[in-house]
């Protein structure tokens, strides 16, 4: 005699929606953000940390555009179902 199984976790998927969606605009949050760090700061000529108001323009970019980015898939992700 097999017991029905139950599922005791039943699955939101509003809740897995939003977590989804937070962890997509993380994910493109970060990789904009390393991308413009990396061509602005000229990271292949320069090294990732060199110091200088040309580090700080790109990490700043970077920071910016990732921002950007993320806002835009999380709204896109969101409103996807």
């Amino acid at each position: 005699m097999d017991a029905p199984k139950r599922d005791l976790n039943p699955r939101d998927n509003d809740l897995r929606c939003i977590v989804v969606a937070i962890a997509g605009a993380a994910v493109v949050f970060c990789v904009v953000a390393i991308a413009v760090y990396y061509w602005i700061a000229d990271v292949a000529v320069h090294g990732w940390i060199h110091g200088g108001p040309v580090m700080l323009t790109g990490a700043m970019a970077g920071l910016f555009a990732g921002g950007l980015a993320a806002v835009v898939a999380l709204i896109l992700l969101l409103r996807r179902r």
